[in-house]
């Protein structure tokens, strides 16, 4: 099985499974004087911790995105054209249409470097995690407590496959049922499980963490109910927007293949909007949009 996430970036045509090889299992364990050791062969009998390590794209894999990402910029540039000739005209490109829940984001093959007011830069690094002052911790929370309980609701998985496909984009609707808790005075859980027609779904049910201090917020998304290694600087992210009724923050993942995502959690009348945003190589490849009622 596939996650979604990777799905989106096999689905947008980088060609990253079919042309990279195989990864190599990675472990982490402790010797007898409490040294932290890391590779592929561990001593015999020794407790072990998985390492998650992604598979590095070919050579070819990589040139086939950088042609990618160069008809799509193509592509962008003259749908802007065209849109300066005829104006605003009712039959635009679905693919063009802001995704459903925030307006700071944009439709399908946007470039990140047009999105969130210029704010994140398209690079490789990882974020690094900034202090939150008292008032942000207040407002977030105060915005998870309101979250607390188990609301139900529907999510919409949007797939950019790309501009010269047929359909150039695809999207999955599910049902989903949340569990938002605190799991101790610093993280919070959300798990939600989904339901609807895509039986290919890797996992049936998905975890988001979140750790809250002085310190600055990190995030890790699992499918499985673990969150140790929650506290690694692997996990910083960077917000975008605290307020009572918003938090919106982004990461980045390292790597041959550039990634950012960026995660919203809206509170509105109705309940809560939560929206994820997945660019691969500055693009945007897909969203998800979870509309969450009480």
């Amino acid at each position: 099985m596939i996650s979604s996430r990777y799905r989106i970036v096999i689905l947008f045509a980088l060609g990253l499974v079919s042309g990279s090889a195989g990864s190599a299992e990675i472990y982490k364990w402790v010797d007898e004087k409490g040294n932290v050791h890391f590779g592929d062969t561990p001593p015999p009998d020794s407790q072990l911790e998985t390492i998650e390590v992604e598979p590095v794209p070919s050579e070819q894999a990589v040139q086939e995105a950088k042609d990618r990402v160069q008809r799509l910029r193509e592509y962008e540039k003259e749908s802007r054209e065209n849109s300066q000739e005829g104006g605003q005209r009712e039959d635009r490109d679905p693919t063009k249409q802001p995704a459903v829940g925030l307006t700071t984001g944009a439709g399908c093959f946007a470039f990140l470097e047009d999105s969130w007011g210029g704010r994140i830069a398209d690079t490789r690094e990882q974020v690094s995690r900034k202090p939150l002052s008292d008032n942000e911790l207040r407002r977030i929370r105060s915005l998870f407590r309101a979250l607390e309980g188990r609301p139900g609701g529907t999510m919409e998985e949007i797939t950019c496959v790309g501009p010269d496909a047929e359909p150039s984009i695809i999207s999955h609707h599910f049902k989903i049922d949340l569990h938002a808790q605190w799991s101790s005075d610093e993280i919070f859980q959300i798990e939600a499980s989904l339901s609807g027609r895509r039986e290919t779904r890797a996992f049936p049910r998905e975890f988001y963490y979140f750790l809250v201090s002085g310190d600055g917020l990190r995030f890790r998304k699992r499918g499985d109910d673990h969150w140790f290694n929650l506290d690694q600087p692997g996990n910083d992210v960077e917000t975008l927007s605290v307020r009572n009724d918003l938090l919106t923050f982004f990461w980045r993942q390292g790597g041959r293949v550039r990634r950012a995502n960026v995660f919203s959690l809206q509170k509105t009348g109705r309940g809560f909007t939560i929206s994820e945003f997945f660019y691969v190589q500055g693009i945007l490849s897909g969203t998800r949009v979870w509309e969450i009622g009480r």
